[in-house]
């Protein structure tokens, strides 16, 4: 299989996953690793009761269903590519459980292999590798735990937030408007040409009636953001081609620095044995699945496995600039954690405005001095966190939570130390730069829409 093939067929995995929301109940497999494994036997009874308990979710569709939707996406976007062999072999394949979306599992052990691989090369690496599936649960992109000895580590991708992210940076990634010229590419980064964008009306792919029948950028970008709140299906975006790479790029950096997160919890210690960790959340907010528990791990626990995951991110970056096939689209890997958490912020924002009709709080002062007492530490070599933890106890008790989003991508972006990084001035890196810049602005605009529905909504009594 050619690499052009492989690189692509990361968009149309997710293309079917968006389309057939589905925890699908695949046929014509003899045997999945839930057979034999106990964690992903325990990972296929969640994906089950998910199945049975989310109406949104359609838990019959077949191989041939998967094979015929892959098809008809490829015949629209990249005909030449179509081979249905490869294509079962790697997007409509299960392999770990009989509920898994298709071609998930493929991808993210993939990912999870190249951070084990790396975490191994920097002597970070743990003894097993943790299993690794998808459902709707609720932390925003990932949890892990330990149900069991005999399960062993398991980690668990929010399904929703794994399209909901590749869709945002294709939105996100279209605002900037720019032209290829013979002399280069030109990039016009002010407000009134991205205001003219955002009223542009693209190329759509599997359209469905909640939204507008042709919508504009804006109305695309505060779609998915409704859509991932309400599990709704939306209009899709097919990949430009001129930004593919760097939405890849993109994409892969965010479930990458997610998996490497949950690695280093595992790595440092932080997992809690308990068989009733992840909750599985429809359109309330109470668990679908009973006798959960929610686990909360410390601030600095979330810090220290944030830092862990940038190590990661700098040296998969660093290896991919030495390799054969080094693209500078593959540089962009430095911006997608902070991408990831403004995404997360956002996401926040809008569920408070939505259900409560509140603004999301912003970190106070206090966690802001705490966060740069932290960054000033851990730039010295001699930074030793847990002689941090014991000088700052008094301050970070007071945080029984995950630090804000805010506050992690401060910190995440102070340690990735893009400002020092020779990146140049490639057309990728501008375009990341703007795209950054582009999420925060683009929820600056839609931000009352969301307080509208919820004053609409409370009239209606659909919310509290």
């Amino acid at each position: 299989m050619n690499n052009d093939f492989n690189f692509f067929n990361i968009f149309i995995v997710l293309l079917i996953l968006f389309a057939m929301q589905t925890i699908s109940l695949a046929q014509n497999q003899d045997e999945y690793l839930s057979d034999s494994d106990p964690g992903y036997k325990f990972i296929e009874e969640l994906q089950k009761e998910s199945c049975t308990k989310l109406p949104a979710y359609d838990c019959n569709t077949t191989i041939a269903e998967c094979l015929e939707l892959y098809e008809a996406i490829i015949n629209s976007l990249r005909p030449d590519l179509i081979d249905l062999d490869e294509i079962k072999d790697i997007s409509c394949s299960k392999i770990s459980t009989r509920y898994e979306g298709y071609g998930v599992y493929k991808y993210l052990s993939g990912i999870l292999d190249e951070v084990h691989n790396t975490a191994n090369n920097l002597n970070l690496g743990i003894n097993e590798l943790p299993k690794i599936g998808s459902l709707p649960i609720r932390e925003l992109n990932a949890g892990v735990a330990t149900p069991s000895e005999e399960m062993g580590h398991i980690i668990i991708i929010n399904r929703h937030f794994f399209t909901f992210a590749n869709e945002m940076s294709k939105i996100i990634a279209m605002t900037i408007p720019f032209v290829i010229t013979r002399e280069g590419v030109k990039i016009d980064p002010s407000d009134e040409a991205l205001i003219m964008k955002l009223s542009q009306k693209p190329k759509t792919i599997m359209k469905n009636s909640y939204e507008t029948e042709d919508p504009t950028l804006l109305e695309l970008y505060g779609g998915r953001i409704l859509e991932f709140i309400e599990t709704f299906r939306g209009h899709q975006l097919p990949p430009p081609p001129e930004l593919q790479n760097l939405i890849i790029s993109y994409f892969k950096g965010i479930e990458m620095f997610a998996l490497a997160h949950e690695y280093g919890h595992v790595y440092y210690k932080h997992t809690v044995r308990s068989s009733q960790a992840f909750q599985l959340y429809g359109k309330t907010s109470k668990p679908l699945n009973q006798n959960t528990k929610k686990i909360k791990r410390g601030w600095l626990d979330e810090v220290q496995a944030d830092l862990f995951a940038v190590d990661i991110i700098k040296e998969v970056a660093k290896q991919k600039k030495i390799s054969e096939d080094y693209f500078e689209a593959y540089d962009t890997l430095y911006y997608a954690p902070s991408f990831y958490f403004k995404l997360r912020n956002i996401v926040r924002n809008a569920e408070e405005l939505y259900y409560n009709g509140k603004y999301y709080p912003n970190p106070s002062s206090e966690e802001i001095d705490l966060a740069n007492k932290l960054i000033d530490c851990v730039k010295k070599p001699s930074c030793d966190l847990v002689k941090f933890r014991e000088q700052n106890n008094d301050a970070i008790s007071k945080f029984d939570r995950h630090p804000h989003d805010k506050i992690r991508e401060k910190i995440i972006y102070e340690m990735l130390e893009i400002e020092n990084l020779e990146l140049g001035s490639s057309f990728f890196y501008i375009i990341a730069e703007i795209m950054n810049q582009n999420a925060d602005k683009l929820w600056q605009i839609v931000q009352p829409g969301f307080l509208e529905i919820h004053k609409v909504n409370k009239e209606k009594s659909l919310v509290p």
